[in-house]
Formats: C-alpha cells, sequence, structure tokens
C-alpha cells in the first residue's frame, strides 16, 4: 500500500471529535465514585463518551498510517507500535495510546468485565492521558499540514 495525501479536513474533524468526547467526559460528575455511580444514566453516559474517546484516539491514529505512510493496521494494538515506528509519538505517548487500546479491547469485547467503578477510574484517571495524546497528535498534524502547505 502505498501512502495516500491526507484530507486537512478529515484530520481536523477527528480531533474535532475527540475533543467532543473529552468534554462530555469532563461534563460527568467525576468528583468521586459515590456522586458517578448515582445516576444509571450516568453510567451508561460515561461508557458511551469512554468508548468514543478511545476509539477516536485510535481511529486517528490508523488514519495516520494508512493515508500518511502506506501502514495498514488490523488490530488497535498495532496502531501505537507502528506510530512508534513513524516517529509520530513519542515512547511516552506510545506507552499510553497502548493503554488506551487496552481499555478499548476491554470496553467492546469484554465489557461485562469492567465494573463501574473500574469505568470511573478511566473516566476520571485517563482523562489527562486522553488530553496528552490529543494534543501530541494536534502537534504532529499542525507540523505535517505546514510542510505540506511549504511543499
Amino acid at each position: 500500500m502505498y501512502p495516500k495525501k491526507m484530507s486537512k479536513r478529515v484530520l481536523l474533524n477527528r480531533v474535532a471529535w475527540i475533543n467532543k468526547a473529552l468534554e462530555d467526559i469532563q461534563s460527568l460528575p467525576l468528583e468521586n465514585y459515590i456522586v458517578f455511580s448515582e445516576n444509571k444514566r450516568t453510567l451508561r453516559a460515561a461508557e458511551t463518551y469512554l468508548r468514543r474517546a478511545l476509539e477516536g484516539l485510535l481511529d486517528l491514529g490508523q488514519y495516520i498510517l494508512t493515508n500518511g505512510f502506506g501502514v495498514n493496521v488490523a488490530e488497535y494494538e498495532e496502531v501505537a507500535q507502528k506510530l512508534d515506528e513513524n516517529n509520530v509519538l513519542t515512547k511516552e505517548e506510545v506507552a499510553l495510546l497502548k493503554a488506551v487500546a487496552k481499555q478499548c479491547r476491554r470496553l467492546v469485547h469484554a465489557r461485562h468485565e469492567v465494573s463501574d467503578e473500574e469505568l470511573y477510574k478511566m473516566c476520571k484517571e485517563g482523562l489527562n492521558g486522553f488530553i496528552c495524546l490529543k494534543e501530541a497528535y494536534s502537534v504532529w498534524i499542525h507540523a505535517y499540514l505546514r510542510k505540506i502547505e511549504q511543499g
């Protein structure tokens, strides 16, 4: 597979999608688990927002790999490794994205194993990591777009 030119619109739309999911997570009552778990709708919303944020981060990485580098990945776990090999993310960011891939896999394929308290922790404690990854992508995207516009 040969790399294609990435679409600025698609890149920025994917970042916007991630931003929206992160805003939705931040809108949840995350002050403590008791408040978070009082309303079952909050738990279901948290699951949806979290899954969207996780999938958004992984899908953006997959888009960059496929269209920017001609690298096809079949599994989310491969995204972090390939982004590392192509110098899109730092080692620390790669480690974060690997953790994101594991969380996403569990939410999608083994949701019954994720307790409500663990869901709360993913939202509360994972938020800074998600923001860090979104910012890392944004930095790379803006550098890429400047390079394209100058070339």
